[in-house]
């Protein structure tokens, strides 16, 4: 199928898709929520992305490689840095990376209301 008659079904079938999508994520819902909730730890880690030279932390380090891939970072040969037992411990840790001259998002002050 060629690229025009790819957009034309897409046009042409725009609404019947987004109804059957959302049909889909009804049926589906408690089947990704449990797949979501075991793929998780039951720690954090704080983790390095070597190629893009970026600190992050996450408990779930399939599904965040899986979007950090999806957004162009390179994440191959990513390193486990250190571990924390709840996320207020992973932040510091990461801040710290991140006072190193490592890039990433969480640079600002704990925030008082995390309790994992």
């Amino acid at each position: 199928m060629t690229d025009e008659k790819k957009l034309a079904w897409r046009i042409a079938n725009k609404e019947k898709k987004k109804e059957y999508d959302r049909i889909y994520n009804l049926i589906n819902k408690e089947r990704h929520k449990e797949i979501y909730e075991s793929n998780k730890l039951d720690h954090y880690v704080v983790y390095l992305l070597p190629k893009e030279n970026y600190v992050g932390i996450t408990n779930q380090p399939k599904e965040r490689m899986y979007r950090h891939n999806s957004k162009g970072k390179d994440t191959d040969n990513w390193i486990v840095l250190k571990t924390a037992i709840n996320k207020k411990e992973a932040l510091v840790l990461e801040r710290l990376y991140h006072k190193q001259g490592y890039l990433g998002t969480n640079t600002g002050k704990p925030k008082k209301n995390l309790t994992k």
